[in-house]
């Protein structure tokens, strides 16, 4: 009986033991993915920034001054949906549109990462911000869409 119990404690230590060394890979897993993500954040708010500043010249002083919330892609759908006035740059602008939505996306995987890890849940906090990368990556692939528009690369009829 000592002999089962001793083996017993033997095993849940070691299990022990080893669920706190996977966290362990998984927390470094983690503050990486952090770091990945946050330099991509500074990176996609430029590149937005940029586009927005060359394709809505009535829109500069929002897009210069104001972070990328919802309130500015609300401005945007305000000005690409008032029939008052023409919209210079349709196409490139509705692009713009969809990158600041996809960037968007990711402040809600970031929010359930931290939480997550301030539980130890390293593993399900690093694919929280896994997926928060990959909606970063979509907003960057219509930024750089929207950019071409504007510049000529792609035509705005396409």
């Amino acid at each position: 009986m000592r002999s089962i119990t001793k083996f017993l404690i033997v095993g849940i230590i070691s299990m022990q033991a080893l669920v706190a060394f996977a966290d362990d890979g998984h927390r470094g897993s983690y503050e990486s993915k952090i770091k990945q993500v946050d330099d991509t954040i500074v990176t996609i708010d430029g590149m937005i920034r940029k586009i927005c500043l060359g394709a809505i010249s009535a829109l500069k002083a929002s897009c210069a001054s104001k972070k990328i919330p919802k309130v500015l892609v609300d401005e945007i759908y305000k000005y690409i949906t008032d029939d008052e006035k023409p919209v210079e740059n349709r196409k490139s602008t509705e692009q713009l549109v969809d990158a600041i939505e996809q960037f968007n996306q990711h402040y809600e995987f970031r929010a359930k990462a931290k939480e997550l890890a301030v539980k130890g849940q390293y593993k399900d906090a690093f694919l929280r911000e896994e997926f928060a990368y990959q909606y970063l990556i979509k907003a960057a692939t219509r930024a750089v869409f929207a950019n071409k528009m504007l510049t000529g690369d792609i035509p705005q009829d396409l």
